[in-house]
């Protein structure tokens, strides 16, 4: 694995997913109506440093480069669209392997509890 100077991964062991995880999240922004600023915004807010630009964000989502912390990336994203975070993780891992997607909104989880 290595690293472009933006601090973005160029390969990754687990590339097959990229480009799902990016769809999952891209899907989730569309559906909250948010754009690449609100997500990167979120991004900045949980990493703690500045330097996270749109077109970062952009680039995950057109599955071209892993985030730095693809943990981060997707909590940012859970955060802006109000996901749960492993909605998100599910949603790639089985359209990767072909299963059925769950989603659940989190503010619907909240009334449940």
């Amino acid at each position: 694995m290595s690293a472009n100077p933006r601090g973005e991964i160029l390969m990754s062991p687990h590339a097959e997913l990229l480009p799902h995880l990016a769809n999952a999240a891209k899907e989730a922004r569309i559906a909250a109506g948010l754009t690449y600023a609100h997500v990167a915004v979120h991004v900045q807010k949980r990493n703690g440093r500045e330097g996270v630009s749109d077109s970062t964000v952009a680039r995950f989502e057109y599955g071209k480069t892993w985030p730095e912390n693809p943990d981060a990336m997707l909590a940012a994203y859970a955060a802006a669209c109000d996901v749960d975070p492993r909605d998100l993780w599910h949603t790639a891992v089985a359209a990767a392997s072909s299963i059925e997607p769950k989603t659940s909104r989190r503010s619907t989880r909240r009334n449940h509890h």
